[in-house]
């Protein structure tokens, strides 16, 4: 073979060579759904400088930072970065491995690299479900509470709910109709973590009490039920 010939086979090589280097995995993974991300691992096929690989995700380009050659690289997802639940999100990623041709001096003309994409699905935030109450469902007690507390799955936003208690008298005059409904004042409700409270006042005595509440937790989801106790 002529010096040409082989000057020509080795200008070919690093693009032959560069097929050697591949994403093999990457966290959260293609097309899965999964909660909004802190960080993005990638692992490669061979060692890649930790140094030059970078990511972009909504608009940022994040660098994994750090020296040396690893085969995976994990990037923190900036604070500025906010990732919407339902949403998919595309990944661009870019990293460079030394042609094993050229030895541990590999220069910058020797170095291969790899580009690519995958996209993930954020999760949808569920709305928020109620996990007790106090008074409980169906509970019987003695005297009317001076107060209805929910409590929730999730952190709770107070200042975006509410409820309404009405007493149904269970005393009946003979000969009179049944008594009318009659709603009790509910003050404003307060929020401890997963929890509302609201003070209860005004009419009240034996019956039936139907608590009807509307709730939206801390991510803004909004929820609504109602739940009844009794008072002897």
């Amino acid at each position: 073979m002529s010096r040409w010939s082989l000057l020509a086979v080795g200008l070919l090589l690093p693009s032959i060579a560069s097929a050697q280097v591949s994403l093999v995995s990457s966290t959260p993974g293609a097309g899965q759904t999964v909660s909004a991300p802190k960080q993005i691992t990638l692992t490669f096929s061979t060692a890649v400088f930790a140094a030059t690989a970078n990511i972009s995700i909504a608009g940022a380009t994040v660098h994994a930072g750090g020296s040396g050659m690893v085969p995976t690289l994990t990037f923190a997802v900036p604070s500025s970065v906010v990732l919407s639940p339902g949403q998919s999100y595309t990944v661009n990623y870019y990293a460079e491995e030394a042609d094993s041709g050229a030895g541990h001096s590999a220069k910058k003309s020797a170095v291969l690299h790899v580009s690519g994409q995958f996209t993930f699905t954020t999760l949808a935030l569920a709305p928020p479900q109620m996990t007790g109450a106090s008074p409980s469902a169906n509970a019987a007690l003695g005297a009317a509470p001076a107060a209805v507390s929910l409590t929730f799955n999730t952190p709770m936003n107070a200042a975006q709910s509410g409820a309404t208690v009405q007493w149904q008298s269970s005393v009946h005059t003979t000969g009179k109709a049944a008594p009318v409904p009659v709603m009790m004042h509910v003050g404003a409700m307060s929020a401890s973590g997963n929890k509302l409270t609201a003070p209860l006042s005004g009419p009240s005595g034996p019956g039936t009490y139907t608590v009807s509440w509307h709730a939206q937790n801390a991510s803004g989801r909004s929820a609504s039920g109602s739940y009844s106790f009794t008072v002897k």
